[in-house]
């Protein structure tokens, strides 16, 4: 009687190793890709948190209900992702979502440079309205370079769908 590896581990009590999961290769960059941009996301909110304290940031409730959407929406794709599990299982509803995050992005760009374009100019009458410039300046620059990694991620991940489309359907069956 000859018992493989995985049979004298169950045998023996010991977890068989290797439990890892393999992703196809366009699966892993928009994996990676949706923890980059949450990564940006948190980063932004705990940059302008503090700064809040200072000097109000304008409509900072708005970046942070729209960044938690962000992450949230990012975490759900994610986890649908890896564990192929979910709503989101789907070539469709992954593109969806994917540009459902831009007009995220988007909202947020906005909602920053509107705030930019109303800021006080450098000759200012007093000390507090030159920060609230600096603020929105601020800010804004921070959702741009977020939007522009965006936009370039995005278009690398749709390049990577086309030239794995096969290996993407063979993960998401539905």
């Amino acid at each position: 009687m000859v018992l493989s590896i995985r049979e004298l581990f169950y045998a023996l009590g010991i977890v068989p190793p290797g439990r890892q999961t393999v992703l196809p290769r366009i699966i892993q960059v928009t994996s990676c890709y949706l923890i980059l941009m949450c990564v940006f996301q948190l980063g932004s909110i705990l940059t302008l948190l503090p700064q809040n304290l200072i000097v109000s940031v304008p409509n900072i409730h708005i970046l942070i209900v729209s960044a938690s959407i962000f992450i949230a929406i990012s975490m759900l794709m994610h986890q649908s992702l890896i564990t192929r599990k979910g709503w989101l299982n789907s070539i469709t509803y992954l593109w969806f979502s994917l540009l459902f995050l831009g007009g995220v992005v988007l909202t947020q760009l906005v909602v920053t440079a509107d705030a930019y374009t109303y800021a006080p100019d450098v000759i200012a009458s007093s000390t507090s309205e030159i920060m609230s410039g600096f603020s929105s300046n601020m800010s804004f620059s921070i959702y741009l370079v977020i939007a522009i990694i965006y936009t370039l991620g995005l278009v690398l991940v749709f390049l990577g769908t086309l030239l794995s489309w096969r290996d993407l359907r063979r993960w998401l069956y539905r």
